[in-house]
């Protein structure tokens, strides 16, 4: 068995790098928990709007990420990090995220990736 040793690259250090040239317009932030990343996306989006699984003070929409209850093509960028490991059916997120999302918009999504390397002898 061997290991594989690489520095790690964390959300907030990508989303800080690609902000200025990538995130634009009306942002919807799925999945957003304490919307942590806001402060990176506001200077240079005209709207953020954060949504989640559960009511708190700072998301202006409780939705099921399997089914977003906002208009095709309605933001110019989407964000979604750490959630499609955490969806029953991801591959049915993945396609909201790329309904709610206008034509030529962004979409940003990260999340953890587990593998497993074994060898046989």
């Amino acid at each position: 068995m061997f290991q594989i040793k690489a520095k790690p690259l964390y959300t907030r250090e990508i989303l800080e790098e690609i902000a200025p040239f990538y995130l634009k317009g009306r942002l919807l932030d799925v999945g957003a928990g304490s919307s942590k990343y806001k402060d990176i996306f506001t200077p240079h989006i005209a709207e953020y709007v954060a949504c989640d699984s559960f009511e708190a003070p700072h998301i202006d929409r409780v939705v099921d990420a399997h089914n977003l209850s906002y208009k095709d093509g309605e933001f110019d960028t989407v964000i979604c990090t750490m959630v499609l490991e955490h969806v029953q059916k991801p591959w049915v997120v993945a396609s909201e995220l790329q309904r709610v999302l206008r034509s030529g918009g962004v979409l940003y999504c990260g999340g953890t990736i587990h593998v497993s390397l074994s060898s046989r002898s």
